[in-house]
């Protein structure tokens, strides 16, 4: 079944909680079962008709600042010329730690990852993990680095994946899958975990099943 939190009920009892506090905050036990019904239908209705909620749109979620272009990483600064040209140079560039884009939150985070697209014809995920956020030409854009698939533990549901040196530029919205990984750190090897994949630093070394 892989780890116990892909079948957990944590999720139901996080919303459970809501109605155990609204029984208590209303102090009305006439046809309680009614009363929750029709204030959950309320703050639903509510936050529908909301212009935030499921919004279309890419906003900072934390604050804005400019990075100079001496700055970045020498393999960055041919990544971001290749991509945009040389004009990129003079370019003021904008950077954030975290982003909300079609309401779901990207963060800079070393400790998790996404799945950028599917490698044919196994259909292994190819994971990147975001270094960079930044704000090109009006366009927010992630900058990210390549974990590329390698053994699969089947114990413990997980891959080994190495870092690759290439840089990759692309929208939050191109992401295959942009649920995040979970990114753990183990001693002797500095083996790091993403949910379902584990980042294995290149002096590691392969490890088996």
């Amino acid at each position: 079944f892989g780890p116990l939190r892909n079948i957990w009920c944590m999720r139901f009892e996080a919303r459970h909680q809501y109605f155990k506090h609204l029984t208590i905050n209303t102090k009305n036990f006439i046809n309680l079962t009614k009363t929750l019904a029709n204030r959950h239908q309320m703050k639903l209705c509510h936050a529908l008709s909301s212009t935030q909620y499921l919004s279309q749109t890419c906003f900072p979620v934390s604050a804005c600042s400019n990075l100079k272009w001496s700055k970045l990483p020498e393999s960055l600064q041919l990544a971001l010329v290749s991509e945009y040209g040389d004009a990129i140079r003079q370019e003021h560039l904008q950077s954030v730690s975290s982003l909300s884009c079609d309401s779901l939150l990207y963060q800079v985070n070393r400790s998790t990852c996404c799945v950028l697209d599917v490698i044919p014809p196994d259909e292994v995920p190819l994971f990147i993990q975001t270094k960079f956020i930044f704000c090109i030409r009006g366009d927010w854009v992630l900058v990210c680095k390549i974990l590329t698939p390698g053994v699969f533990w089947e114990r413990l549901h997980a891959y080994e994946v190495t870092e690759d040196p290439t840089w990759v530029i692309i929208s939050p919205r191109d992401l295959t899958d942009s649920h995040n990984h979970r990114v753990y750190a183990c001693e002797d090897g500095k083996l790091l975990g993403l949910g379902l994949v584990w980042l294995v630093p290149k002096d590691c070394g392969s490890r088996g099943q």
